[in-house]
């Protein structure tokens, strides 16, 4: 709201008319606090019932943030859940992860895998007036359903919620970029934001420029680390206030590296079903134990037997799938990489049990670790623009860096330095 200058006579007394500008201005003052806004008079954030929710997040307690979504919010990969886990709590909000990866949105609503409507409504603390809901399900619906009914089952899922919690805030984040456009689903969350009026964020926007780039993504889908973390800043780059925004840092830490050493095993009499994943106890050949695993990471690989299957298995030890290791001349190691959903593996190494004993070989298989690649914020955000302030451990040059590894500083030659290679 613009308010016109105040009006004094000419001894600096206020008259008739100023009188009723101060009046003014004191309305405008409690429509911005009651919107959402602050006293500055620039709300910032993305509408003023998500300010709001921040606003009183500043100076009162239980407040929750909670994440309904499929494996690009859960997936220990991409560190989704540590990463909400470090921005939430700087801005006075618990983390309530419920996100589930391969999850439906019609599983979510029937209550048939361990996230649902169910567990979302249980999390969810009172009536819900302290919680803000981010809602990015849909991508294991959209090649089975029409726009029509993705846009049901959004309704639905958050119709449910709200029957029990009827004071929550919800924010609508379209999923993101992943194989195919999934065009459907993304025109459904528009739908349904332009019918209920729910805020949306177009997740595409930080995700399209980077689909397919390995330091983003793990395969066509599944953003890696970075991608995650450049989806997170993206979403409280937008939908933070003014006033809030500065209490957020982001973190400037490094991908985090996969165990080093190998993983721990024995060699089994017997073999696993390529067909159910089951274990066949046989005392003529040989396999490995089930190991547990972090999906994504490159698995390698070495043993001298004639078996080469690699199965894997959910967290619940349910079957999912298998590969076979290629046979590479002069290379020790053979590498897979774990599918998204896969906790655990275990590897048929020979039909010939006697053979396998006399070579008096362990088996090794670990975590490839060789060819890391670290990212700072300035590169996870390259080709957005994220104000959010970033953590500064070090001395801060003329742009705001502090350097990397290797790096020294160099003067500008006008009082000041910047960081740049030797």
């Amino acid at each position: 709201m613009a308010i016109a200058p105040i009006e004094y006579t000419t001894d600096f007394l206020f008259n008739i008319n100023a009188i009723e500008k101060i009046n003014q201005l004191g309305s405008a003052v409690n429509t911005l606090v009651s919107e959402g806004g602050d006293t500055s008079g620039v709300a910032g954030g993305i509408s003023p019932e998500i300010n709001d929710v921040f606003y009183n997040a500043k100076t009162e307690t239980g407040f929750q943030y909670v994440v309904v979504g499929d494996s690009t919010r859960n997936n220990l990969f991409n560190e989704a859940p540590y990463y909400y886990g470090v921005v939430c709590p700087q801005v006075n909000m618990a983390y309530v992860d419920q996100a589930l990866s391969g999850i439906k949105m019609s599983e979510y609503i029937a209550g048939t895998r361990t996230v649902s409507v169910a567990t979302t409504i249980a999390a969810i603390s009172g009536t819900g007036s302290k919680c803000l809901i981010e809602f990015s399900m849909g991508i294991n619906d959209s090649g089975l359903e029409t726009q029509a009914g993705l846009v049901t089952l959004i309704k639905n899922s958050l119709n449910a919620i709200i029957a029990s919690k009827p004071d929550v805030t919800i924010i609508l984040c379209q999923p993101v970029r992943g194989a195919g456009q999934r065009q459907n689903l993304h025109d459904a969350y528009a739908q349904v934001a332009a019918e209920t009026g729910y805020p949306i964020l177009n997740v595409d926007d930080a995700t399209i420029p980077v689909h397919g780039d390995p330091e983003y993504y793990t395969d066509d889908t599944h953003p890696n680390k970075y991608g995650t973390m450049r989806v997170i800043n993206y979403i409280f780059n937008k939908i933070l206030p003014t006033g809030i925004r500065d209490l957020l840092l982001l973190p400037e830490d490094v991908k985090t590296p996969p165990p080093s050493g190998n993983l721990a095993l024995s060699v089994l009499n017997g073999s696993y079903s390529t067909g159910n994943g089951s274990f066949i106890a046989n005392a003529a050949v040989r396999s490995t134990s089930i190991i547990d695993v972090d999906p994504n990471f490159i698995l390698e690989i070495v043993h001298s037997g004639n078996s080469r299957n690699v199965l894997f298995y959910t967290a619940a030890g349910a079957y999912i799938s298998y590969v076979n290791l290629p046979t590479l001349s002069g290379q020790a190691f053979r590498t897979v990489t774990i599918p998204v959903n896969a906790y655990k593996v275990a590897i048929n190494i020979s039909s010939d049990g006697a053979t396998w004993d006399a070579l008096g070989e362990t088996p090794v298989v670990r975590y490839q670790t060789a060819g890391a690649v670290f990212l700072r914020q300035r590169d996870v955000n390259k080709d957005l623009n994220i104000t959010l302030f970033v953590e500064q451990a070090g001395l801060i040059d003329k742009f705001g860096y502090t350097g990397e590894a290797g790096q020294i500083t160099k003067s500008d030659g006008a009082g000041d330095f910047y960081w740049d290679n030797i």
